[in-house]
């Protein structure tokens, strides 16, 4: 969706001003590649901090902590939780399947 959304702004941007879109064609694998080593100093910065909250942490771990179970089912390693009962139907009549016919009720 973001690679469309991009697509139909340069398409918007070459309409209006087509030297200014192809400059911005020419000019992104240079934007692109002058972004590359600040990407990596991101990724050992992160790599860097996880590894400091891993030795932080070891002496609580050590002593049997355990971290906290996901509350959200986005978050890794959540469990899916079980869906609540439907509210039964005592006293009332139940529809039959629409995808059913009376020949498969037998």
């Amino acid at each position: 969706m973001k690679t469309l959304f991009v697509l139909l702004a340069w398409c918007l941007l070459f309409v209006l001003c087509w030297p200014l879109a192809l400059l911005a064609l020419v000019l992104w694998p240079l934007v692109w590649l002058l972004s590359l080593p600040l990407r990596l100093v991101g990724i050992t910065l992160g790599a860097v901090f996880a590894f400091l909250q891993s030795l932080l942490y070891l002496p609580a771990r050590l002593l049997g902590w355990r971290p906290a179970a996901p509350q959200y089912a986005h978050e890794p390693g959540a469990a899916r939780r079980p869906r609540r009962a439907a509210p039964s139907s005592a006293g009332r009549a139940q529809k039959p399947d629409s995808h059913c016919d009376t020949a498969c009720r037998k």
